[in-house]
């Protein structure tokens, strides 16, 4: 608990004085989670939907290239999040902090074609604490996010796995597996 509270200042920190030149981008969004227990074989997942607002520190998006050109940028995004997931039973909140690797591309109109694009495709690595507890884990997502032309405004989805540690479970059970899918906006 300790540990996580003393990354998520570190990373804050990090993330808005050393590089002042970035801009914060806030995403919100739709949730949807299925958990099980890890080692439990005759269990259902449970189904869970919430919502869940990040805060990411981004330099400027890749802006488009002269007509009939392609561009391309890598980046490293530090990110924090909060949010939580429910079903008719329980519901648990999540706050953490992570590091997405993207690669944004962009196409300019050319002859024949009379539109041009920016997309962001990444990779995202989070450390969160979830519950009532303040169980650790940890979730590792893939995602992509179309850049409009107006305000670089944001929409994209994103997938992948999670899992949380429950001490208060036996071994049989615990870790908390999470398959996970966030649908979300960014301005």
């Amino acid at each position: 608990m300790r540990t996580a509270g003393i990354v998520l200042v570190a990373l804050g920190l990090w993330a808005s004085t050393a590089h002042a030149d970035r801009q914060t981008v806030t995403w919100v969004g739709l949730s949807l989670a299925g958990t099980s227990y890890a080692n439990t074989t005759n269990q259902d997942a449970n189904m869970n939907a919430g919502a869940r607002i990040s805060l990411t520190f981004e330099d400027a998006p890749i802006a488009l290239p002269p007509a009939g050109l392609f561009d391309h940028d890598a980046r490293i995004v530090p990110e924090l999040f909060a949010g939580f997931y429910m079903n008719d039973t329980r519901a648990r909140s999540q706050i953490g902090a992570g590091l997405r690797a993207e690669i944004q591309l962009a196409r300019n109109q050319a002859d024949g074609f009379a539109f041009h694009m920016r997309v962001a495709m990444y990779a995202a690595a989070r450390l969160k604490i979830s519950g009532p507890n303040a169980d650790g884990g940890a979730e590792f997502m893939l995602g992509e996010y179309l850049i409009g032309d107006r305000a670089n405004r944001r929409f994209g989805w994103e997938g992948g796995l999670g899992l949380v540690k429950r001490p208060e479970l036996d071994a049989v059970q615990s870790p908390e597996l999470e398959a996970l899918v966030n649908i979300f906006v960014g301005f």
